[in-house]
This record gives C-alpha cells, sequence and structure tokens, in this order.
C-alpha cells in the first residue's frame, strides 16, 4: 500500500459520513415518533422517540470524532487534508460556541439561520480540501478517472451548496417579504434533493478513493 495513512484515514472519513447518515435518520425517526407519543399520549412511544434522538446525538459526536482522527492521520500523506482538518475543528468550535449562546436565548432564530450558514461554507470548504487531497493522491498513482470524477462531483457539489447558502441568506435578510420568500423556500427545497444526491455522489467518491488507495 503506497499511502497507508491516506487510506486508513479516508476509510475513517467514510465511516465517520455513514454514522452522520444514519444519525440524521434516528433524528427524524425519533422526533416523529416522540411527537406522535405526545399526541397519543403513550409515555412509551414519547420515550422511544426521546432515545433515537439522544442516541442520534451520540452518533453524530462519533462522526465527528472519526472525521477529526481520519483527516488527521490522513494528512500525513497529503498536504491537502491538513486543510479538510482545520475547516472541520472550526466548524467544531464556531457550532459549539453558537449553541451555547442559543441555548441562554441569545440570537433566537436570526443565530440560528447565521449558524447553519456558516456550517454550510465551513462544510464545503471541508470537501473541497478532501477532494483536492484525492485528487493529488490520484495523480501521484496515474488515476486520472478518479481525478476526472472527484471533479464533476465537486462541482455539482459547489452549486448545490451555493444555492442554499444563497437561499437561507436571503431567508435572513428579507423574512417579511412572503412572495419572494415562497420562491425562495422552491428552490431551497430543490437544492436539499440536490443536496441529498450530492451526499451520495460524495460517499461514491470517497469509496472510489478508498478503493484507489487499497
Amino acid at each position: 500500500m503506497t499511502f497507508p495513512n491516506a487510506y486508513q484515514g479516508l476509510k475513517n472519513v467514510f465511516t465517520a459520513q455513514i454514522l452522520s447518515l444514519i444519525s440524521t435518520g434516528c433524528t427524524l425517526i425519533g422526533g416523529l415518533t416522540g411527537g406522535l407519543g405526545v399526541i397519543a399520549g403513550s409515555v412509551a412511544t414519547g420515550l422511544g422517540g426521546g432515545v433515537l434522538v439522544i442516541g442520534a446525538l451520540v452518533l453524530s459526536l462519533l462522526s465527528l470524532i472519526f472525521t477529526l482522527m481520519g483527516l488527521s492521520r490522513a494528512s500525513r500523506d497529503e498536504e491537502a487534508f491538513k486543510g479538510a482538518f482545520n475547516c472541520s475543528l472550526i466548524n467544531l468550535i464556531v457550532t459549539v460556541i453558537l449553541n451555547i449562546l442559543m441555548a441562554f436565548g441569545i440570537g433566537g432564530s436570526v443565530l440560528r439561520s447565521v449558524s447553519t450558514i456558516i456550517s454550510l461554507i465551513l462544510t464545503i470548504l471541508m470537501i473541497a480540501y478532501i477532494f483536492k487531497g484525492i485528487d493529488n493522491l490520484a495523480g501521484k498513482l496515474g488515476r486520472s478517472d478518479v481525478s476526472a470524477a472527484g471533479r464533476s462531483v465537486l462541482t455539482f457539489l459547489w452549486v448545490v451548496y451555493a444555492v442554499t447558502i444563497f437561499c437561507d441568506l436571503m431567508i435572513l435578510l428579507f423574512p417579511t417579504a412572503s412572495v419572494f420568500m415562497g420562491i425562495m423556500g422552491v428552490i431551497s427545497f430543490l437544492a436539499g434533493i440536490g443536496m441529498i444526491i450530492g451526499y451520495i455522489l460524495y460517499l461514491v467518491h470517497l469509496n472510489r478513493a478508498k478503493q484507489m488507495l487499497q
């Protein structure tokens, strides 16, 4: 294996994304189950939903740990992964600070929107650095097919994230323009579908990179 650290690091990042995906599913199911439990007056159903939500938080934390560990190790073989590590770490610190402020009732919905926008920006930068690292390794290994595939996926992700960030920013700046907000809502919904597609493509490319390095 030519780049063992990069291989193991990307393997950890891939695992982190799977955990994050499961966490999102648990959050959605837990929230729905908990809500139904409250409506139906079922304590067991409500508690079950609460357990799923707590499980989702644990999985989310594990995902973050695996991501940071993976990027740190991968950076031993490829410098570009350091940029991804820094973006991920900054995202964590900023998110924690903003969540603490919101927990004390500071900022309200505005701060929540700002937090989302900052997180989106740092996430796409992290992904861009990861793809750059994979591209550099692919160049060293003569795998132009992996490089070409990665550039196509990254271009798609840039577009989807840019549209999502733009919509969130417009909704933040012009919350009372109902017709305009309706249009932004539709575009944001379509961008959300694009996010799901992009996330799948991201996972596929991570797996492709792992196979290249194996």
